[in-house]
């Protein structure tokens, strides 16, 4: 009995000195930011998506691993193209609204491919269905086209993804994209089902992994294996943890994912579109698990008796080639995201009739009218304030949201009772419509802002025989006008593809092998940039300019974007 009342002291000791070892080692991981977060730091092992999100684009997620954050931005200067605000998704938000039984409402489910990866907010998805039902006489002051597109998403997310959209939307119509690319990909710990199992239902050694960074460390660890020795044995067709979601429960998953939809909504159950992923041949060949999971979607629409729609068709049957509907191995181009919209609008839009038929119509004289805006001209690139002046609302209201090319305005605040000023986000060229949704009523102003790509401008002698010494020696002299501090890298060649070919950083137009002509030329405070061009050439050669903001560089980051470009004639005598 003695040994062990001189034991007890000794034992308890060890198990403080533990204790305060492990509080100690807790909160030095933390200091240190090494983990930050334990849930984070484990969820870092689901996808890829995660693993490379370096500026805060998701945040971590109670049942679905990791979302899209609410507040996002691409730097605390620029909001960049993908910024989001109080609502955590792209695109256009589903609140304020008027009532229910007033607004039609369509919801978009998926992954990168609905949120629209490398495509600008008016070229995105649920926009181009937006205005594919606009011109069927759906307009968008009458329906509601929100996406719920998390990237790196599968099925077993979107599942819960799509309850949450029910609820808190209660969609007319519900569009679904689902196993375009993630089901297939690589497991890189365990697959999907069996990683929100341990946030649904923890274990031990699950809640000492998401609930403690000393535990998330060690049983990382654990179970770690290099990235690249997962990706490899996956092209091997031997991955180490196993598909994210096995193929032989996809079609189940499907099934659910598709009854879960049919039997939620508001008024009535939601109508359900089905969308099969397309993708460019090469991943088709090179992954051929895309093709069969597209058929298995095919297959799951028909037996649940819902509309099927097969985009890899629909691409196919369209005039351009199927490679020029596609940004890379899976994400469509606004040129793919339109032709898909279209196809989609047509049941889309006979179910909203049949809908429409049976409301009470909008009324018009309750909605909010546009007495101005300020500036009527904006650039591409974004961060510009806009006013709006409207009728119709006072400042002791919910703020409206002010919609501009399918993206709200962010930042937004009232400066009168009468007046709202909001920032732009970066958004593609061309006239775009604002639309103000607000809790009484929606309204819509056809092209209300344009916003321009920056421009560039060539000087050229008249002629060989009338340029001067000095012109001939310098050539033309190229000008871009563009916003103080943008940096821009100019590539030259000889031949300008039509069309272009899309990727995360817009439209290169600009085919063989582009030859650099000058890498970062700097916009003065008046916004321009000039360049004297060392020789003239003896042939048509075309300039194309890739700009990036202020603070960033035009180089392989995604906030750069390519320009128009410019033809530079070699002179004639």
């Amino acid at each position: 009995m003695s040994a062990t009342r001189r034991l007890l002291p000794r034992v308890a000791l060890a198990l403080g000195t533990g204790l305060v070892l492990l509080v100690a080692a807790e909160l030095a991981l933390g200091w240190l930011g090494l983990v930050p977060d334990p849930r984070e730091f484990v969820l870092r092992r689901m996808t890829p998506a995660f693993q490379q999100d370096a500026q805060g684009r998701y945040t971590t997620h109670p049942r679905r691993a990791y979302s899209t954050a609410p507040g996002f931005r691409w730097s605390p200067r620029h909001l960049g193209r993908d910024a989001t605000g109080a609502w955590p998704y792209r695109g256009r938000p589903p609140v304020p609204r008027p009532p229910d039984d007033r607004t039609l409402r369509v919801a978009l489910i998926g992954d990168s491919c609905i949120y629209g990866a490398s495509l600008d907010g008016c070229d995105a998805p649920a926009w181009q269905l937006q205005r594919a039902l606009d011109r069927r006489g759906l307009p968008p002051d009458e329906v509601l086209v929100c996406a719920w597109g998390v990237p790196g998403y599968s099925t077993v997310q979107m599942h819960d993804l799509l309850v949450e959209a029910l609820d808190e939307f209660a969609p007319d119509v519900v569009v679904l994209y689902p196993a375009a690319w993630n089901d297939q990909a690589p497991a890189l710990r365990r697959g999907d089902a069996e990683l929100l199992a341990e946030l649904h239902s923890p274990g031990l050694l699950d809640r000492l992994r998401l609930n403690t960074r000393v535990g998330a460390a060690l049983l990382h660890l654990r179970d770690r294996a290099p990235r690249e020795e997962i990706v490899a044995a996956w092209r091997r067709g031997a991955p180490l943890f196993g598909e994210r979601v096995p193929e032989a429960q996809l079609p189940g998953r499907l099934l659910a994912l598709i009854e879960t939809a049919r039997g939620g909504g508001g008024s009535g159950s939601p109508a359900v579109v089905v969308l099969a992923p397309a993708h460019p041949p090469a991943t088709r060949r090179d992954h051929p698990r895309t093709a069969r999971d597209a058929a298995a979607v095919l297959a799951a629409a028909t037996s649940a008796g819902v509309v099927a729609l097969d985009g890899q068709t629909i691409l196919l049957e369209s005039d351009a080639e199927l490679a020029q509907s596609f940004s890379d191995y899976v994400h469509p181009s606004p040129t793919g995201a339109a032709r898909l919209a279209e196809a989609v609008a047509v049941p889309v839009a006979a179910e909203l009739e049949r809908r429409r038929a049976t409301r009470r119509p909008i009324e018009a004289a309750r909605s909010p009218s546009v007495r101005a805006l300020h500036p009527t001209v904006a650039p591409v690139l974004g961060d510009t304030r806009v006013t709006v002046e409207l009728a119709g609302w006072s400042a002791d209201e919910p703020l409206p949201v002010l919609v501009i090319g399918g993206v709200p305005l962010l930042e937004l605040q009232a400066l009168d009772d009468s007046t709202l000023t909001g920032v732009l986000m970066a958004n593609g060229p061309g006239p775009h419509d604002l639309v103000v949704q607000g809790p009484r009523g929606m309204t819509r102003v056809r092209d209300a802002l344009r916003l321009v790509e920056p421009e560039l401008q060539l000087q050229l002698p008249a002629s060989a025989a009338q340029a001067s010494a000095a012109e001939a020696e310098t050539g033309a002299v190229l000008q871009v006008r563009s916003r103080p501090g943008d940096r821009l890298r100019l590539t030259l060649s000889a031949e300008r593809l039509e069309p272009p070919q899309w990727n995360a950083r817009g439209a290169q137009r600009l085919g063989g092998t582009p030859r650099l002509l000058h890498e970062g030329l700097l916009c003065d405070e008046n916004g321009l940039a000039t360049l004297r061009l060392a020789a003239v050439p003896q042939e048509t050669l075309w300039i194309q300019a890739l700009v990036a903001p202020d603070g960033a560089l035009p180089g392989p980051g995604l906030t750069a974007r390519f320009c128009l470009p410019v033809a530079l004639p070699p002179l004639r005598p």
